[in-house]
């Protein structure tokens, strides 16, 4: 059972200006307001909150990380989300509240990833000044094992994101934080000024925190780990994170994605045949739909043009990491040379100095 916890805010905006500052501190209150309200009338004390953020898109999300975390632990969780979409889940202990989209209108979306800006209205999750810790978990995660043990930690912690190679940078799916009004005050005064390197909250989050408290990766094992990682797949992996593919899309993300198969298995595992009959009905739905396109003159393939504009965007992407991996490459091939080289010298020096 789902509580729907409404807003108590006259002409609530469904979206904010991340520049107007006083508006989203206003808007965060009520969020507060409301999630404590909610806490008290379940009964529980406003010390401990799981919190996810997640758009209709993510709904299959929800359904798979709500079920895995209420296994393994019992405190409340609360859903933060855009939209007039209603969440339906049978687990207890569970509220919605529908938020409006923090926009950052001076945000250059990346490429490859065009939805990346949405996450941005993630950072309501530090409005909930009520709430001693929270910790926050993206709907595309899958839990494991208990992670409570993050309650009783201080300050910001995450997982580091080694998908990032230009620098150590923490992943913003799995956190968490002990909210300030000092400390939201100071965030939303910062955002406006970030500038962003993926298109979303997470380089924001990370140019912010400049002193955070790493977790083991096992609290946030992003799927694509799984191509070299997949051997230690046991008792350290607390929360599978499926970036990159959704295990709920019919779609291939990258040519990597079919030695990842059994991950996503553990994913599918968890849905129910009620949740199954709904996915399989909205692949059959994209199937036709892509169907009835292929049949149509060219100037109505919209859908097509679509695709093959993401399949550019991340043919582009790819060649960048490539690129990256390869200048890195260079400068340690680079390296070991003029090592090598300064060795033999120096070994030529020495074998010098013994014959002279």
């Amino acid at each position: 059972m789902v509580d729907a916890v409404n807003l108590n805010v006259r002409d609530l905006p469904d979206q904010v200006e991340s520049t107007d500052v006083e508006t989203l501190l206003r808007i965060g209150e009520a969020i507060d307001a409301a999630a404590i309200q909610w806490l008290n009338s379940i009964g529980a004390e406003p010390r401990r909150l799981f919190v996810s953020y997640a758009t209709d898109d993510y709904e299959p999300g929800l359904w798979v990380m709500i079920r895995t975390l209420r296994a393994v632990s019992d405190i409340p969780i609360l859903v933060l989300k855009v939209g007039s979409w209603t969440l339906s889940h049978e687990a207890d202990r569970i509220a919605t509240i529908t938020v409006p989209q923090i926009v950052k209108s001076n945000l250059q979306p990346a490429p490859w990833a065009p939805h990346y800006h949405l996450t941005i209205t993630k950072l309501w999750v530090f409005t909930l000044l009520g709430v001693q810790r929270i910790v926050y978990l993206d709907a595309d995660c899958l839990v494991l094992r208990s992670i409570d043990e993050l309650f009783d930690g201080s300050g910001f912690a995450a997982a580091p994101d080694l998908m990032v190679h230009e620098q150590k940078e923490f992943n913003t799916g799995v956190f968490a934080v002990s909210p300030s009004r000092d400390l939201v005050r100071a965030l939303f005064a910062f955002v406006p000024k970030a500038r962003s390197r993926s298109g979303g909250e997470q380089s924001i989050l990370n140019d912010f925190f400049t002193q955070w408290t790493p977790l083991p990766v096992g609290f946030n094992f992003l799927r694509p780990y799984g191509l070299v990682l997949g051997p230690i797949l046991d008792s350290r992996v607390r929360v599978m994170h499926y970036v990159a593919g959704k295990p709920w899309l019919m779609r291939t993300h990258t040519m990597t994605d079919p030695h990842l198969h059994p991950l996503d298995d553990i994913w599918i595992r968890q849905v129910t045949d009620d949740e199954y009959r709904k996915l399989t009905k909205a692949w059959r739905q994209k199937v036709e739909d892509l169907e009835i396109n292929r049949r149509v003159p060219p100037y109505r393939l919209t859908p097509f043009i679509e695709m093959q504009e993401y399949v550019r965007a991340e043919v582009l992407h790819a060649q960048s990491m490539i690129e990256r991996q390869l200048v890195g490459t260079r400068r340690r091939i680079y390296l070991c040379v003029v090592g090598s080289s300064l060795l033999a010298a120096a070994v030529a020096v020495i074998l010098a100095k013994l014959v002279l």
